[in-house]
Formats: structure tokens, C-alpha cells, sequence
């Protein structure tokens, strides 16, 4: 696996852990809420950081596939966005709220498993040393965004 894969795995297997604590029935109240706030500072990193990372691929005039790839990561990020969009206006602990944090956990595997299966064993074919940025700034925006999350840009979301 490259770089960036693993950087992104290790997000992926975050967010995967946070929801499934949420949606464990036997999860405390506390427990469900600092994972809700977990997916909500480190989803929004995590999905602005991949698609400036993918900004700098695409600029060196990839592969016509890898185009196709990137569009199906940046859908699959809106897609993942809408579901936490609704999940944090409900109640944890609701059955609704478990549908959604279900839903969003598919969501977030199957994104994981197909990025991991097309897009980073495609990454190769790009020039040389363009891979190696990619996760530089991955790294340096995910990092970044996650502070600035952190220090008050989604206090009060949602």
C-alpha cells in the first residue's frame, strides 16, 4: 500500500470505529456522543484533505480513469456528508439515530473498501514523485483542517 493509502486506512479505520460505537445498542450516552463529536471533526478533514490532495493529481493530467475514480471518491464524500448532516440533528440513542449512524457506517466501508480496491493501486501510474506529494499534502491539509475544526470552526455545527 502507499502512503497516502495508509494515511487515508488509518482515517477510514477511525471514523469505522467511532460509528460503530455509536451504533453498538449496549454503548453508553457518553460514550455515543464524543464518537459524534469525533466523526464530526475528523470526517470533514478527512474529505477536504483527499479532494485537495487529488486537486494536485489532477493537475498533472492523470490517466483518463483516474478522473472517474476521484469523481466516485468526491460523491461518496457528499453522500457521507448528507447522512451526518441529519444524524447530528437527532437524538443519540434513538433508533433513528442508530438507523442513520448505521447507514453512514455503510456508507463509510463500502467507500473505504472501494478506494482501497481502484483508486490507490491506480495511484502508481502517476509521474513520478506526484503519489509521494499527494500524501504530503494530505497529511499537511488533514492535520491543518483538523486543528482549525478543533479550535472552533464546527463548535456549533449542528
Amino acid at each position: 500500500m502507499d502512503h497516502l493509502g495508509s494515511l487515508v486506512r488509518r482515517d477510514h479505520d477511525d471514523l469505522h470505529y467511532a460509528l460503530r460505537v455509536m451504533t453498538e445498542p449496549l454503548s453508553d450516552e457518553s460514550s455515543v456522543m464524543a464518537m459524534l463529536e469525533r466523526v464530526r471533526l475528523m470526517f470533514p478533514s478527512h474529505a477536504e484533505a483527499e479532494v485537495m490532495a487529488f486537486n494536485a493529481m489532477l493537475e498533472t493530467q492523470p490517466p483518463p480513469h483516474l478522473y472517474f475514480l476521484v469523481s466516485q471518491v468526491i460523491a461518496a464524500h457528499l453522500a457521507q456528508e448528507t447522512v451526518l448532516d441529519e444524524l447530528v440533528k437527532l437524538r443519540p440513542g434513538t433508533p433513528q439515530f442508530r438507523e442513520r449512524a448505521q447507514y453512514l457506517r455503510h456508507l463509510m466501508v463500502h467507500h473505504a473498501e472501494h478506494e482501497a480496491a481502484c483508486l490507490h493501486p491506480a495511484l502508481p501510474e502517476l509521474p513520478g514523485g506526484v503519489a509521494s506529494e499527494m500524501a504530503t499534502s494530505y497529511a499537511y491539509e488533514r492535520d491543518r483542517l483538523l486543528a482549525e475544526y478543533v479550535d472552533g470552526g464546527l463548535r456549533n455545527v449542528g
